[in-house]
């Protein structure tokens, strides 16, 4: 009797790792943007691997103290290779968001079949979460590549736990040390993480005759959960240190509300994924008769009246849908109140849930004999793959040039304080000052505490030798801010440079207290110390 030849998933693999390629590769022309300067360009500890010790001891306060309650050390260190092999050009950090994007669809689809043993719907799921366009904030946006990593080592430890589950030769002891060392690392990449114990408890639903081997899995998982939070704790003083003043700051059921009305719009992001923007805002909702709150109750309602007819199945779609819901969890602000409502980045890891759904119904439609019905299904799941493609090309389009980004961003969020500032920077270093000043003054008109466009608009009077115009505005940055370094900086150098070296020196000395790591600003310090008033104008301190 002959054996059953083994599956050939090779064919699956080569068009999962043919597609993203042919979808991302344009991103390799994307630039730095946003937090790149500060998680990258400007940071230290992504220059060489002697900073691991001070990356795992610390959280990101080192980068902004208004951050400290990240502590995110694996994205940090995923930077340094970057550096030692590319510097400081964009490209070969986009290449390597490719790579982790790549071989995340791989595990997708070796997780899914080792859950349904059904290539098809493994398949075509791993091929709509390799195409959306949401995860571009993730794959072509190199600050986001936390999500992106998160999202690889969560799957690579599901992926090993079900293995150890369905293990029956001995080896499982192997695959489930290594689904919790991979929970171990996403733990250190992103708090949600957390969540894999809510999954891991939906795959008891699923899997059956393990009861010998669940015990082990919680021992195991329990200690990485209480290792991350012991070592978390060290790091940043405390598990949870910064307390969000936006969700935090309005009621329980206004925010019961606004958790709704987002729901309904993280859900149409999903499914209708276009005009994307970061930083998005949502106007806080405060009460049932608000129609987003009223739709986002439906839906919410209506995928748990799916879940509950389906129980009995445990088939895709069920599992497609639980998973949806419960790795929203982290991100409702229900349990814990962030900084705000809406972000396409948080609904990366319950977009699986969703694309999962969505395949599993049109395959299971064809099991059930409607053939006509899961012909025209399919035809539209293709259409849908190949129209979130070509979003995901064009969106990488808006990453290529930061000027576009950022007027991108403001096209949907006009009162974005960050983007304006933002794009007053890039026409400032085009040397358009008008332009720059006009979007700075757009920023304080909404923030009038905003101290980095009061420092890029003092940086303009200081270019026109307006010093006295300068300093003022460079002081009302620091009344707002007092520990911004980069404004103690530019002041200094504008006292230096009107010849009072006293107060340059003053300014410099505070700088260099709040970062050593400065030896350009000891010499300035040591330098007119000792020779008093500068004969000629220093250059400004980056």
């Amino acid at each position: 009797m002959k054996k059953a030849a083994p599956d050939n998933n090779s064919p699956y693999i080569l068009i999962l790792i043919l597609v993203v390629l042919l979808t991302y590769s344009s991103s390799i022309f994307g630039v730095f943007l946003l937090d790149d300067q500060k998680q990258i360009l400007s940071n230290p500890y992504t220059k060489s691997f002697k900073y691991l010790g001070a990356i795992l001891s610390g959280g990101f306060e080192h980068l902004d103290k208004s951050v400290s309650n990240y502590y995110r050390p694996i994205v940090e260190i995923s930077y340094i290779p970057d550096y030692l092999l590319w510097g400081t050009d964009p490209k070969g950090y986009h290449l390597t968001n490719i790579l982790i994007h790549t071989l995340t669809v791989i595990i997708l689809f070796f997780l899914l079949n080792a859950l349904f043993d059904k290539p098809k719907i493994s398949f075509f799921t791993s091929l709509v979460f390799a195409v959306h366009p949401i995860y571009t904030s993730a794959v072509t946006y190199l600050s986001g590549r936390g999500d992106l990593l998160m999202i690889f080592f969560v799957l690579l430890s599901l992926f090993f736990f079900v293995k150890y589950l369905k293990e029956t030769k001995g080896t499982g002891w192997l695959f489930l040390m290594i689904s919790c060392s991979s929970y171990f690392l996403a733990l250190l990449t992103k708090e949600a993480s957390l969540i894999i114990l809510a999954v891991v408890l939906l795959m008891r639903l699923f899997i059956k005759n393990c009861r010998k081997k669940w015990a082990p899995a919680y021992v195991l998982y329990t200690a990485a959960t209480g290792l991350y939070s012991l070592i978390r704790s060290l790091a940043i003083k405390g598990f949870f240190v910064t307390k969000y003043e936006f969700a935090s700051s309005i009621s329980l059921a206004e925010r019961l509300f606004t958790a709704l009305a987002s729901f309904l719009e993280h859900f149409m992001i999903l499914v209708m994924p276009v005009g994307l923007h970061l930083d998005r805002s949502i106007v806080v909702s405060r009460s049932f008769t608000d129609p987003k709150v009223l739709c986002g109750l439906i839906l919410f309602c209506g995928i748990l009246y799916m879940i509950f007819r389906l129980r009995k199945t445990k088939g895709p779609v069920f599992i497609g849908l639980a998973w949806f819901l419960l790795t929203y969890i982290p991100v409702s602000n229900l349990i814990i109140p962030l900084n705000t409502f809406v972000a396409e980045n948080w609904i990366q890891l319950p977009a699986i849930g969703l694309f999962l759904a969505l395949t599993g119904f049109v395959f299971e439609h064809s099991e059930h004999g409607l053939k006509t019905l899961f012909s025209s299904l399919s035809v539209f799941l293709i259409a849908v793959i190949l129209f979130y493609a070509a979003l995901t090309i064009v969106r990488n389009n808006d990453y290529y040039n930061p000027i576009t980004f950022y007027e991108q961003n403001l096209k949907y969020e006009p009162k974005n304080v960050s983007s304006l500032y933002l794009l007053g920077r890039e026409y400032a270093a085009k040397g358009e000052v008008v332009k720059a000043a006009e979007l700075y003054n757009n920023a304080l008109a909404i923030d009038p505490a905003n101290s980095n466009s009061i420092n890029n608009l003092a940086n303009i009077y200081a270019q026109k030798n307006d010093y006295a115009k300068a300093i003022s505005l460079y002081r009302q940055a620091l009344s707002t801010d007092p520990e911004n370094i980069m404004v103690l900086n530019n002041l200094a150098i504008t006292y230096a440079r009107i010849g009072d070296v006293t107060n340059a020196i003053n300014c410099w000395e505070k700088s260099l207290k709040l970062d050593p790591r400065q030896p350009s600003i000891r010499q300035y310090i040591d330098f007119y110390k000792e020779n008093g008033s500068p004969s000629v104008v220093i250059r400004k301190v980056p």
